[in-house]
């Protein structure tokens, strides 16, 4: 089994320290998501958020899980008051919320789980038809 908190504590130190890889990736990633038009969004392995956050600024209604309690926290604490995203400690093998979205964005996540083919049928299942 993954230990998703070490992975957020790895992460979040490579991160930090100013990864050049880091901000070439969120460059292309945040162009690619302003293409959405605005819905319903699930964002399944969410980590502390940022791209939860960037999509609901552009006018997305967001669902996002992970299934780190420490990465959750820290998503937790950076929303601000005004912030409606609805956010669970999940896993995308555990997630049943009960209803399709328009779009499913999954960033940096099936690499580090086993069976990525049924995560992504999983996702595809939540997807409007």
């Amino acid at each position: 089994m993954v230990d998703y908190d070490t992975l957020h504590s790895i992460w979040s130190r490579s991160h930090a320290a100013g990864s050049p890889a880091k901000f070439v990736r969120d460059e292309v990633i945040c162009r690619e998501l302003a293409t959405l038009v605005p819905g319903k969004t699930l964002d399944a392995g969410c980590g502390t958020g940022e791209y939860s956050i960037l999509l609901e600024r552009l006018g997305h209604r967001i669902t996002a899980f992970d299934p780190s309690p420490a990465a959750v926290e820290t998503m937790k604490a950076s929303l601000d008051g005004g912030s409606r995203i609805e956010l669970q400690m999940n896993s995308i093998e555990a997630c049943d919320p009960g209803t399709t979205f328009d779009h499913v964005v999954c960033i940096e996540v099936l690499e580090h789980l086993e069976d990525d083919r049924r995560a992504l049928l999983k996702l595809h299942s939540l997807l409007k038809p």
